[in-house]
């Protein structure tokens, strides 16, 4: 999935939801733009979307990747990532980034960075290359 292996709960408790009808940028649209890290038209793509429930979006919708991983990965906030199995392997991929960065110094991102158009790409090919089945 593009991601190291986490605790597959997410997947066996994973339900459909009709209140998951907002859009969630990954890496956010206010902290994206001309003399930004990330441009406007990198963060739309699909490798940076997911779906989740509005109330969950307008509380985090300006949190940089890592506080969205550290605010959504916090059992309390759980529902989150449970209602959306695309979002929660974003979260890790953001975590396993992060935990790269402590142990090898050379791999460390920028603040905010943890997520960023690579992941974003990289993370939309394993998910296309789901979608139309083409796993090995």
């Amino acid at each position: 999935m593009g991601c190291s292996d986490f605790e597959l709960d997410s997947f066996n408790n994973f339900y459909f939801s009709r209140t998951r009808k907002s859009l969630e940028h990954y890496y956010p649209q206010a902290k994206a733009g001309d003399n930004m890290p990330i441009s406007t038209q990198d963060i739309n793509c699909y490798g940076n979307f997911a779906m989740i429930g509005s109330d969950a979006n307008s509380s985090g919708s300006n949190w940089n990747p890592i506080e969205k991983k550290n605010r959504y990965l916090d059992t309390k906030s759980n529902q989150v990532s449970v209602a959306s199995l695309k979002f929660r392997i974003m979260l890790q991929i953001c975590q396993d980034n992060y935990n790269h960065g402590i142990k090898d110094k050379e791999k460390e991102r920028p603040f905010g960075l943890e997520w960023d158009v690579e992941d974003m790409v990289r993370h939309q090919n394993k998910m296309l290359e789901m979608i139309m089945n083409k796993t090995d």
